[in-house]
């Protein structure tokens, strides 16, 4: 069976959070991370987009760490 760990759980390799950039046309799903995000150290969303039009430039312009992508939204697609 396959062992979970949340992030406060994980030994910690930089001091940094790790900073999210969270991409979704559903505003529930990115209410929702925002949220887990306020509860988790270690952890930071500076930045969140309903669509993927901004994305290339929003990516260069807050260097994110990480960026969370829903792959099927309306509009541009992500991946282009």
């Amino acid at each position: 069976m396959p062992q979970y760990l949340w992030i406060d759980q994980m030994p910690s390799l930089s001091p940094n959070p790790i900073r999210l950039l969270c991409v979704d046309d559903h505003r529930f799903i990115i209410e929702g991370l925002t949220a887990r995000a306020k509860i988790e150290p270690g952890v930071e969303i500076i930045g969140t987009l309903a669509s993927a039009d901004a994305l290339v430039e929003e990516v260069q312009r807050l260097r994110p760490d990480v960026v969370l992508l829903d792959l099927d939204m309306p509009g541009r697609s992500p991946l282009d």
